[in-house]
């Protein structure tokens, strides 16, 4: 019976140290940082619970702006991660909006993004931070940049390993546009998802006060955004119509439209800016 009981207790004692050796390693796995898919980071505030190294470990984080110059820019911007400081310089600003931003597979970025007296982006860009700098990723004007001006930009959402980006700037068709854009990461960079942004909003919604437009002139319906195949469906000016997405490319651009009657179908847009191309009576130009 001693025996047995001696026997029993040594195992329990094995048990117990095994218990207590495992316990900082459990502790340890347990403390891993999860990043939220976006945070927003204040200049001059310190972030200690955040990983932006992506090594899934607490980072001590600061944004830090310049001094506003004589016309009331900042003009560079400095990170502090861990202590060590890097410094960005770019075209002067008024405000500057930074984020990290984290993918399901564990990337991590951060996203600067800085605006002009109109609102206007001066700076739109994903780094990644590796070794001690931050490294160039994402520029989000890379698809609009030859037909816009008045761009603003936002990252409004991270799905899995995709960023939904959502811009505003003033295009020759429909004067003001706002659109969304998806990104996927896979195969080491970011790769947008397809060309035909949704569009959220156009000028003459601001005159309509609805999704709803007045076609100017005669068009004629395509099947796709390059407008190479006609539907044989002409669509006449005074149609009620609201357009649903847009297509940029270096070659051309396109409006889809829907019409009150449920007729749908890509439209060729001029890339000039000409108030006579506008596509609806109520678009306009500002800026």
């Amino acid at each position: 019976m001693r025996k047995a009981l001696r026997k029993y207790l040594f195992v329990a004692a094995i048990c117990l140290c095994t218990a207590l050796t495992m316990a900082p390693v459990h502790a340890k796995a347990a403390g891993k940082v999860k990043n939220p898919a976006i945070v927003r980071l204040k200049p001059g505030k310190t972030y200690t619970k955040y990983d932006i190294t992506g090594d899934k470990k607490k980072d001590k984080i600061k944004i830090t702006l310049g001094k506003r110059d004589e016309s009331d820019f900042i003009k560079r911007i400095t990170v502090s991660v861990n202590g060590k400081k890097i410094v960005k310089k770019g075209i002067g600003s008024f405000y500057y909006k930074t984020s990290l931003v984290t993918l399901k597979n564990g990337k991590v970025y951060l996203w600067v993004k800085s605006s002009s007296e109109d609102a206007d982006d001066t700076w739109g860009c994903l780094y990644q931070y590796r070794k001690g700098k931050l490294e160039k990723k994402l520029k989000f004007d890379g698809y609009v940049k030859k037909y816009y001006y008045h761009l603003s930009t936002d990252v409004v959402k991270v799905s899995g390993n995709t960023l939904t980006v959502k811009q505003s700037n003033m295009t020759s068709p429909l004067g003001e546009a706002v659109y969304k854009y998806d990104y996927k990461y896979e195969n080491g960079k970011f790769h947008i998802v397809s060309r035909t942004a949704a569009i959220v909003k156009a000028s003459y919604s601001y005159r309509t006060k609805s999704s709803w437009g007045t076609l100017k002139n005669n068009k004629m319906l395509y099947t796709s955004p390059s407008t190479s195949k006609s539907t044989g469906v002409a669509v006449t000016a005074g149609t009620k119509a609201k357009s649903t997405n847009i297509y940029m490319c270096d070659k051309f651009i396109s409006v889809k439209i829907k019409t009150a009657d449920g007729k749908t179908g890509w439209l060729k847009c001029s890339k000039k800016f000409d108030e006579s191309k506008l596509l609806f009576k109520e678009c306009f130009y500002a800026g």
